[in-house]
């Protein structure tokens, strides 16, 4: 118990305990936590530089040029096979798609029957010709007796007459062993031109019945040279006849303007080339287009009839063109854009004016030189005044092409505006192209990316 006097001073004395004891703790509290020399605080770490591969521009020379879709692959012969004579096949002489040459011996119709035929008919005309060298004998002797008066002019005139029926008689049989030697000369069928032969549609065994619309024996095409015919458009018909006429010649065809070809299985590329040889003598009313025909080698027999065509007309002479891969545009509020490196690594929009495709990359036409460095993959990690890590790397070609690549006219023009979707992601990471990716928009713009934000 304190004492009620003394507790008034034991209060006192009691808190004055406590706040000294609280400051304390604060002191020590804070020495702890300083570290004295400040040795323990921890320093921030310093992001590293996003790497990003990027490439310079290449410089190609290409001509200008207009590409058409619609090509075909026709052959320049085409034979069906049919006999000429009836009568039951009795073999083949060729491999189905084998390549056959004028002359060689396709099929054998049973000849038999032909051969007697033949046999029959030079016995008739051994018979009358022996029976003419009677009349002729007859003939003398008359005239002789007619001479002499001996004989009647009627007579006469009915031995001449014998005579003369007897050497029709020999005409006529000569004419029927002629087409009896003819007809077995049909038995056999050889090929009327040099080509590949198709499928045989009749085997050994089978009656055939001659000049048969249903009887087709085989067809056989030629494949070297070869045609391809496409559709032009009216301005484009019109611009080939003006450079006709101011090279002197009044026909397109005479011209020989130069054509490249592509199959379906070379996207991006024209190896055949060859000459346009023919242009229709009218537009098609409901198209608005004209037939063209070009003439092409193809001595590997690579192109067949039939075969869906892209065909390039170049126009005018080449020139060189600064190109850049696909990658690298995107679409800033629909211009197209890419990212150039400066002397310090620093990253910089530029916009950019985008022309033809030519050998898997896109054509600068303006805003690009080809001694700047850009931005090629990792856009989607960067923005404009970022310094990046730069990692070189060849320019990427584009490997994922339409059926038409080059749809539109490859003239530098003013471009519609293209379409934009999201950035292109990682090479390393990107799916596989699938059949029918493109990477042309329908208008012949780069497919563009959307800039990262």
């Amino acid at each position: 118990m304190v004492p009620s006097g003394d507790r008034g001073e034991w209060c006192r004395r009691s808190l004055a305990g406590l706040v000294t004891l609280f400051f304390t703790f604060l002191s020590l509290s804070g020495m702890a936590g300083c570290g004295g020399d400040g040795a323990g605080r921890a320093e921030p770490a310093t992001p590293p530089l996003p790497t990003v591969s990027v490439s310079r521009p290449v410089v190609e020379s290409f001509t200008d040029a207009a590409v058409f879709d619609n090509g075909t692959i026709e052959a320049i012969e085409r034979v069906r096979i049919r006999a000429r004579v009836s009568g039951y096949l009795q073999e083949v002489f060729f491999e189905e798609g084998q390549l056959v040459k004028t002359g060689d011996p396709l099929f054998l119709i049973d000849p038999r029957p032909y051969e007697n035929a033949v046999a029959q008919a030079k016995g008739d005309l051994a018979r009358a010709q022996a029976a003419i060298k009677k009349y002729d004998a007859d003939l003398v002797r008359a005239q002789q007796l007619i001479a002499k008066r001996a004989m009647s002019k009627e007579e006469y005139d009915q031995t001449v007459a014998q005579r003369n029926e007897a050497a029709a008689a020999v005409e006529s049989l000569q004419a029927q062993l002629a087409q009896a030697e003819l007809n077995l000369e049909f038995t056999r069928i050889h090929s009327p031109i040099t080509g590949i032969a198709g499928r045989v549609l009749i085997r050994p065994g089978n009656l055939i019945a001659a000049d048969s619309a249903s009887t087709d024996l085989t067809t056989i095409v030629s494949v070297d040279p070869i045609h391809v015919y496409f559709a032009v458009n009216e301005r484009d018909a019109l611009d080939y006849r003006r450079r006709a006429r101011a090279q002197g010649h009044t026909e397109i065809a005479r011209a020989r303007f130069p054509i490249q070809v592509g199959l379906d299985d070379e996207p991006g590329r024209f190896p055949h080339e060859g000459t346009i040889d023919f242009i229709d003598n009218q537009l098609d009313r409901s198209t608005g287009t004209i037939l063209v025909r070009g003439l092409l080698p193809n001595p590997d027999q690579i192109m067949k009839p039939g075969n869906h065509a892209r065909v390039r007309v170049p126009l005018g002479e080449a020139r060189p063109r600064v190109l850049i891969s696909e990658r690298a545009i995107f679409s800033d509020q629909g211009q197209p854009t890419v990212y150039v490196l400066d002397a310090d690594n620093k990253v910089q929009a530029r916009a950019i004016e985008t022309g033809s495709r030519f050998d898997g990359l896109r054509e600068v036409v303006r805003g690009l030189n080809a001694e700047e460095t850009l931005v090629v993959n990792g856009l989607q990690r960067i923005r404009p005044g970022v310094t990046v890590n730069p990692n070189p790397v060849e320019m990427p070609r584009s490997a994922r092409f339409s059926r038409n690549p080059d749809a539109d006219k490859e003239e530098t023009k003013a471009q519609p505006e293209p379409a934009e979707t999201q950035p292109d992601p990682d090479p390393a990471s990107a799916p596989p192209p699938t059949p029918g990716d493109s990477a042309t928009e329908p208008s012949g713009q780069p497919a563009m990316t959307q800039p990262p934000k």
